[in-house]
C-alpha cells in the first residue's frame, strides 16, 4: 500500500484494512475485485498446553496477531465473544512465519493467522486449530485501483482483471497442480498446507453484491473496535464495472 500511494504500483492486492485506511487517508482508490473471501481461511490457533478450550481461557494468555492487517479486528471479536478485551491477554504483534514459530516454540499461547500459516501451525503437535470465523463473518480481500489509472486505462484493467480470473478458475479446477507451483514460488515444501488454504478460499474475481456487504461489516467491525477512525461507506469506493462484464462471459 505504501508502494501504491507513491505512486509506484497501478493495482494492489490487500486485506480490507489496508484498503480502509488508504481511502481515510484520502487515497484515490476503488475496489474493482477480489482475490480472496473465505470464513475459514483466518482462524484461532492454540497451543494445547495453554488449556484454551473456549475464547474466555484466552484471559491471562498471551496471543498474537499481525497489527495493521483484516485479522487484527478478529482478534477483538474473539475476545468480546469469550466476554473478554484486549485488556485481558498480552497481544504480540507478529506476521506470517513468525506467528507460527512463536506458536510451536511456546512463546505466544495463541494466534490468529491466516492460511497457509495456520495449517503450517497446525501441522506440528501440541498445536490445535480452535476456531476460524464461521459464526462471525466472511473475510474478503480486493483487489483495488484508482480512479484516475481506471479511466485513462480501462481496457488494460479489464485484461489484467479478465486474466485474473482465468487463473482462479483454472485454480479451483486445478488444486494440487495449483498449490505446487504457489509453494515452489514461494520457495516453500509445505505443499499440503497451501493446498488446504486453496480449498477453504473462495478466489473469484467478480465483486459480488455479498462481498460488497462482506466488505461494509469489516468497515463497520473496524470502526467498533477504534481499529479505523471513522465510519466508510464502502458503495463510494467501488467500482464493479468489471465484475458485470466477467459475469457476462
Amino acid at each position: 500500500m505504501e508502494a501504491y500511494t507513491a505512486g509506484e504500483l497501478d493495482i494492489v492486492e490487500t486485506g480490507d484494512l489496508p484498503f480502509l485506511n488508504a481511502i481515510l487517508n484520502g487515497v484515490d482508490i476503488v475496489a474493482i475485485g477480489t482475490y480472496s473471501a473465505s470464513v475459514e481461511d483466518n482462524a484461532l490457533v492454540v497451543r494445547d498446553d495453554a488449556d484454551i478450550q473456549e475464547f474466555s481461557d484466552l484471559a491471562g494468555k498471551t496471543v498474537t496477531v499481525p497489527f495493521g492487517t483484516n485479522i487484527q479486528p478478529l482478534l477483538y471479536e474473539y475476545l468480546e465473544a469469550g466476554g473478554l478485551t484486549e485488556d485481558d491477554v498480552e497481544i504480540v504483534n507478529l506476521s506470517g512465519n513468525d506467528e507460527v514459530n512463536a506458536l510451536v516454540d511456546g512463546d505466544v499461547d495463541a494466534a490468529v493467522m491466516w492460511e497457509p500459516y495456520v495449517s503450517s501451525a497446525a501441522a506440528n503437535d501440541g498445536i490445535t486449530i480452535l476456531a476460524d470465523t464461521s459464526d462471525f463473518r466472511t473475510f474478503v480481500c480486493p483487489i483495488s485501483s484508482s480512479s484516475t489509472y481506471i479511466a485513462e486505462n480501462t481496457e488494460t484493467v479489464e485484461k489484467i482483471l479478465r486474466a485474473l480470473s482465468r487463473a482462479s478458475e483454472w485454480a479451483e479446477e486445478n488444486k494440487e497442480e495449483a498449490a505446487e507451483l504457489t509453494a515452489n514460488y514461494f520457495g516453500s515444501d509445505n505443499t499440503d498446507a497451501v493446498l488446504i488454504s486453496l480449498e477453504k478460499s473462495n478466489s473469484s474475481v467478480p465483486l459480488t453484491d455479498e462481498k460488497i456487504e462482506a466488505l461494509q461489516l469489516g468497515a463497520d467491525v473496524c470502526y467498533q473496535y477504534g481499529i479505523i477512525s471513522e465510519e466508510v461507506d464502502i458503495e463510494q469506493y467501488i467500482d464493479t464495472q468489471f465484475t458485470d462484464a466477467l459475469l457476462e462471459e
